[in-house]
């Protein structure tokens, strides 16, 4: 079959590689002049910046197995497993991989630990069950509740608001009461060891386009799926417009620029966009000429601490090549519910009030700024509220029965890389399919 893949985002490029080895002819179409999506990175006096989600876990085993695939395993780096919490505007150092580091954390009274404790033995069941990142069980996706109401339950308000709130702001990206009440499982189930690609996260999706034919700087148009074919409307880069022919066609882009391009996809998603609302934040970047004291791979946050910010990376630790020996780099990320105040503000003031946040942290690196990146991201994934993986399923099942014409991307799974590529092997699959 001759099949086209829209999108050469992570997820994309996973699907054509797979359809070309099957034996298909694959043409992938790409509106921008790289690859990868999300996933690219800025070169800048040394300093490597990541631009896409800088969370991968050694769990992504379908995102490992690629990187092993393309031949780059051998420039995977385990980062350090300390984080840092904050508390009270102190930092207090946690090592993920020690237990008994977390058992004596001073983050958590000693009645709180039992009480962790405690909850954590009464959520065994819904611990094990948890699906990783396929989410094809979507029963703990509880309507009308959320994660904050599902921790209060099991673990108290003390737990809640030092531990439980600050592990999953940076995973579900948003505060405990706009979020699904299965990421509370999911991220007790699976803190494991965090890592990332020398030189890039952007290296991965580099390769992989390298085998595959990718025509970048064409932007979709219309996708028509007939009788005995999908025609693609595109115009390139010097406005030319011109229509494509394929036997089936994977579209791997947000659900409302996929409508756009396919409405069946509208006709069929039982008003899906409506309910949706995508995640929105600042992403600030700051460069130093010298490097903290801390071991720390983040720090970790609570709202009540500081509504305004996320999570906080020390780039320069989880990678040593992301920064020049002795310097350092942070990635700010703000909070969702936040980003109107945030947005409201000019670069230079979001910059120097995220300038305020480190120095105020890490006062070693006062007098040594030298750059800093920023970057206002307003579709950055959609909002996984309660619900939203019963609604993303039914998606999924209803896009199954277009004949020739298929959906793809990470929207349907949940864990970031990992699920933009478990995504694309089974959109890959769905094709094949006679």
């Amino acid at each position: 079959m001759k099949i086209a893949v829209i999108g050469a985002g992570l997820s994309g490029l996973t699907a054509a590689r797979r359809l070309q080895q099957a034996g298909h002819e694959v043409q992938v179409i790409e509106s921008n002049d790289y690859p990868g999506g999300c996933c690219k990175a800025v070169h800048r006096d040394g300093f490597i910046i990541d631009t896409c989600p800088e969370l991968a876990a050694s769990s992504y085993r379908r995102w490992l197995a690629m990187i092993d695939e393309v031949g780059l395993g051998s420039e995977l780096i385990n980062c350090p497993t300390i984080v840092s919490m904050l508390k009270g505007g102190q930092l207090i150092d946690i090592d993920m991989g020690n237990m008994m580091s977390v058992a004596f954390t001073p983050v958590l009274s000693w009645g709180a630990k039992l009480r962790f404790l405690r909850g954590a033995i009464g959520m065994r069941d819904k611990l094990r069950s948890v699906p990783q990142y396929l989410l094809d069980d979507i029963s703990l996706d509880v309507p009308n509740s959320n994660a904050e109401a599902m921790s209060l339950a099991a673990f108290g308000p003390e737990v809640t608001e030092n531990l439980i709130n600050p592990l999953l702001r940076p995973i579900g990206g948003v505060t405990l009461d706009m979020m699904s009440t299965l990421l509370l499982p999911y991220t007790l189930s699976d803190w494991t060891q965090m890592v990332t690609l020398r030189g890039g996260l952007e290296r991965l999706p580099k390769k992989m386009a390298e085998k595959l034919n990718v025509r970048y700087q064409t932007t979709v148009k219309r996708v028509n799926s007939n009788p005995d074919n999908v025609t693609i409307d595109v115009v390139d880069a010097g406005g030319t417009a011109s229509t494509m022919t394929f036997d089936k066609c994977l579209i791997t882009a947000r659900f409302d620029q996929a409508e756009e391009m396919y409405p069946r996809f509208a006709e069929i998603s039982n008003g899906y966009s409506s309910k949706m609302q995508f995640m929105r934040m600042l992403d600030v970047k700051l460069a130093y000429g010298k490097r903290p004291s801390s071991k720390a791979s983040m720090v970790m946050i609570s709202y009540k601490e500081n509504p305004n910010l996320n999570v906080i990376s020390l780039s320069h630790n989880k990678s040593p090549d992301r920064a020049p020996a002795g310097q350092g780099l942070f990635s700010i990320f703000t909070e969702h519910k936040e980003y109107e105040n945030m947005a409201a503000m000019s670069d230079d003031a979001a910059i120097a009030m995220m300038r305020d946040q480190i120095e105020g942290l890490y006062p070693e690196v006062k007098g040594h700024f030298k750059f800093s990146y920023l970057s206002r991201q307003t579709r950055v994934s959609y909002v996984p509220d309660s619900g939203y993986f019963h609604r993303t399923r039914q998606l999924w099942d209803a896009v199954g029965k277009e004949p020739r014409v298929q959906l793809g991307g990470d929207i349907f799974m949940f864990g970031g890389m990992e699920a933009a590529v478990a995504s694309g092997e089974r959109a890959a699959e769905r094709l094949i399919k006679p």
